[in-house]
């Protein structure tokens, strides 16, 4: 995670194809997972990934990396590092 003068950059792994959507941290790889319920195809997955994380974050997100990868980098546009950080320690699994 980095602030940039766009915004926040998030490394992410989407996991597609689960049961509910979920956001966790996994310290041992560093990396912030996160569960959709869409499938990997025809860009469901992201389509479902970015509409959440937008709602989550209310403000404009998008990959800039990693557009046919479990593994993701997203930009945050127009935030902060710490209102991140509250809104992803303040989360609860939906």
């Amino acid at each position: 995670m980095k602030e940039t003068d766009e915004g926040v950059i998030l490394n992410l792994e989407v996991n597609p194809s689960s049961k509910r959507k979920k956001i966790e941290y996994d310290k041992w790889r560093d990396v912030i997972r996160i569960n959709v319920k869409s499938p990997p195809k025809k860009g469901q997955a992201n389509k479902e990934l970015l509409k959440f994380l937008k709602e989550l974050f209310k403000r404009d997100v998008e990959i800039i990396k990693g557009e046919k990868s479990t593994r993701k980098v997203i930009l945050i546009r127009d935030s902060k590092l710490n209102d991140i950080l509250d809104i992803l320690k303040n989360f609860r699994d939906i």
